[in-house]
């Protein structure tokens, strides 16, 4: 948190920090615990939306979403934080249900937004809009809010006036079919409905009536719709500004906005249609089980796809994986090239040394982790032996008179790297005869 290399999380590095004392993780666990994160928010969310409307509408709303955001299904797996920015943005929805005059939840609603706003920086954006509705709606901001913002954006401050100056120079594509992307598990969705909806009307041979869609129940349905817009207000930024933060996972909480508008969306239509009403058991029942059957159509597709990317033959991160038999000799390995193209270094990181030619990644790479142990030339002259992935099979900078070299072979059919070992050569004397 106080490196400077990523300062955006620091309640979850703040999180698994405190795990890690009693209980020491991995990157798999890490991708565990992002799962749990994404159910946790799903459930909140559908806890939200059983408040508000019933069960039955909650129960679709939250399970057409689930299963058809490619956002919360990708980030389940991932090792970061994202999964956990979620789960922070429905639980400040959750809050806004509670009674306003409650005095005993205020320190439940500080916190909530304190840490939407500290798990990601954009989560001051999402509590911000939440502060905006309710000055519109009550004519004030509410103290716990404030107290939150008081307390988030100078931590904030500090962290960016101390961040390393590489972070933020990767390109964050905003064009319009970025924007389309960001937005494509909804256009399926409604793509989707468009036909259940048409069908349930043409049956029953209602129409809806301005009495049935009525006024917004609640601010927590404006929130949800301005937190569903973040993205297009990101990507209009990024055009008319040199500020361009459009990436879509920046801002996942819109997912929980979107399970809080569909279940919005289909409780309008149930009530429309009478099925709120109908006490028979196929009647309540059967758009519960005909969306769960969609569902789970909808996952075992997502669940093809995956599957068709982890295939050896085609996952490139699986190319990456060693060999054990060049650690059964405990040889070091040597990885010329950046550290992020070998992600599985860090399986043996005691034997793993990175050859880098560039001074500044050098200096980014000593500084990001000390798991990554940056060699130049002169430090290789002093190993014993070392085994060399590279494109190439030697190196032009080294002695080579003072190694024997031995080629070993291609890392992996697939990819150009050559695996080459190097073992110093014995240039001791030979001992005169007596």
């Amino acid at each position: 948190m106080l490196s400077g290399i990523n300062f955006s999380p620091p309640l979850y590095f703040l999180f698994n920090f405190c795990i890690q004392l009693v209980f020491p993780t991995s990157i798999e666990t890490l991708r565990f615990q992002s799962l749990i994160w994404t159910l946790i928010g799903l459930v909140i969310c559908f806890m939200v939306c059983r408040r508000l409307w019933g069960t039955s509408p909650a129960l679709i709303g939250s399970f057409l979403v689930a299963s058809s955001s490619d956002l919360l299904l990708s980030n389940a797996s991932e090792a970061r934080h994202y999964s956990m920015f979620f789960a922070c943005g429905a639980w400040v929805l959750y809050e806004l249900t509670r009674k306003e005059n409650n005095k005993k939840l205020l320190p439940f609603t500080f916190f909530a937004h304190l840490s939407l706003c500290l798990v990601h920086y954009l989560g001051i954006i999402f509590s911000s809009i939440v502060g905006l509705v309710l000055l519109i709606k009550n004519r004030r901001i509410p103290k716990t809010l404030v107290c939150c913002w008081l307390l988030a954006i100078p931590l904030y401050l500090y962290f960016l006036t101390n961040q390393s100056s590489h972070l933020g120079a990767w390109p964050r594509p905003n064009s319009i079919n970025d924007l389309f992307d960001a937005y494509r598990g909804a256009i399926v969705f409604l793509f989707l409905l468009i036909p259940v909806f048409a069908g349930l009307l043409s049956a029953s041979g209602k129409s809806f009536s301005k009495q049935t869609l009525g006024h917004l129940p609640h601010p927590v349905i404006i929130v949800a719709f301005f937190w569903y817009l973040t993205p297009f207000l990101a990507w209009c930024i990024s055009h008319i500004s040199g500020v361009n933060l459009f990436k879509e996972r920046y801002f996942i909480p819109k997912e929980a906005g979107l399970v809080v508008l569909v279940t919005f969306a289909f409780h309008k239509v149930f009530e429309s249609l009478g099925f709120l009403s109908c006490k028979s058991f196929a009647g309540k029942f059967f758009p519960l089980f005909s969306t769960s059957i969609l569902c789970l159509l909808l996952l075992f597709l997502h669940l093809k796809r995956s599957v068709f990317a982890l295939d050896p033959n085609r996952n490139y991160y699986s190319w990456l994986l060693y060999d054990d038999q060049f650690y059964s000799e405990d040889i070091p390995m040597v990885f010329y090239g950046d550290p992020v193209f070998f992600p599985n270094a860090y399986k043996h990181s005691e034997k793993a040394y990175f050859l880098l030619d560039d001074e500044r990644l050098n200096s980014i790479y000593s500084q990001f982790s000390a798991k990554i142990k940056i060699v130049n030339y002169e430090d290789l002259n002093d190993f014993k032996s070392f085994i060399l992935v590279s494109e190439k099979d030697d190196l032009p900078e080294l002695h080579p008179s003072a190694f024997q070299v031995t080629k070993l072979g291609k890392f992996h059919e697939r990819l150009s790297l050559v695996c080459t070992k190097f073992e110093k050569m014995d240039f001791s004397e030979p001992k005169s005869p007596s």
